[in-house]
């Protein structure tokens, strides 16, 4: 029996009305190959069957705990408690409505290495079960991210596909109430204090739903710029950390997105730096065409086109 076989692995869980999919996810994580788990389940004040499916689960498998909060907080904050009760060594990101392969887990295990952070490729699935694309790399075109500034350009890591060391807690913890999203911002995190990997094989059937945060702004254009604003403004909380205050390139990359979001650079400043950074003489490029048409049909049609390479 290998030293990793003793590690304890603990999933946390956000649910929030997700009676539909939920018992499909919790049997696909009880049924892993890897058995040293424990399931950390914060249900955001459902008003469907989510609490009556967990606590049958609960009754039936003692590595499974629950709680629920008093009052609707949101996503990130509600993977912030279920994170916060873990007790792994590791720890793994679900979703409600997901699908896992069976060996996720182990196969995360084999592959973190001295990285903080591992996630995976994932399989696209509708809310039929119907496969949608055999790789969400096809889709997103980012799989070769791995350093601090990639995460700051944008994220290519789904929370549901993750798993990571408790290291990272102690380093990132709390997620600043205005960060847009929880993964992107642990993947920032890890990124900067140590390393993030992608084990590019899927381990997760991830469902699509219209209301995918995450997948939203890659549709449209007027969704793009909106992602921008959120980026920005997210940015400015990661000072909530000493170690990311006055941080040149999370400022530049901050004023980037929000001169995007605006149609026009804050500076000049940001303009020559921007090409200092890496990748930024493509994302000035990229600038340059989005503004350079004003808004409209064309802007919206050149995005479209531009996505695909930034």
């Amino acid at each position: 029996m290998s030293a990793k076989s003793n590690l304890l692995i603990s999933i946390a869980m956000a649910t929030y009305n997700g009676e539909k999919y939920l018992i499909r996810q919790l049997e696909s994580i009880i049924n892993q190959t890897y058995k040293n788990i424990e399931i950390i389940i914060v249900d955001d004040c459902s008003s469907d069957g989510t609490m009556s499916i967990i606590k049958d689960f609960a009754s039936k498998y003692n590595f499974i705990k629950y709680s629920q909060n008093l009052k609707n907080s949101g996503v990130a904050k509600t993977f912030e408690k279920a994170i916060s009760l873990c007790n792994g060594d590791y720890i793994a990101l679900s979703d409600q409505d997901d699908n896992w392969f069976k060996n996720k887990l182990e196969a995360l295990l084999g592959h973190v290495k001295d990285n903080l952070l591992i996630h995976s490729e994932t399989v696209l699935i509708d809310k039929n079960n119907n496969i949608i694309e055999k790789s969400n790399y096809t889709k997103i075109k980012y799989a070769s991210k791995s350093d601090f500034i990639d995460y700051l350009w944008s994220n290519n890591l789904h929370g549901c596909t993750a798993m990571f060391k408790r290291k990272l807690i102690d380093l990132c913890f709390p997620i600043p109430n205005e960060f847009y999203v929880h993964d992107h911002y642990l993947a920032i995190c890890a990124a900067y204090y140590g390393s993030i990997t992608l084990y590019n094989k899927p381990l997760v059937y991830y469902r699509q739903h219209f209301s995918n945060t995450t997948e939203a702004y890659k549709k449209q254009y007027v969704d793009f710029i909106q992602y921008c604003k959120l980026l920005a403004e997210s940015y400015d909380t990661l000072a909530i950390k000493k170690d990311f205050k006055n941080n040149f390139t999370i400022e530049l990359i901050r004023d980037y997105r929000m001169s995007l979001y605006l149609g026009k650079w804050q500076s000049d400043y940001t303009v020559l730096n921007l090409l200092k950074l890496k990748n930024g003489c493509k994302h000035l490029i990229f600038y340059v065409l989005m503004t350079c048409t004003g808004s409209g049909r064309l802007t919206a049609l050149l995005y479209n086109i531009m996505r695909k390479f930034v």
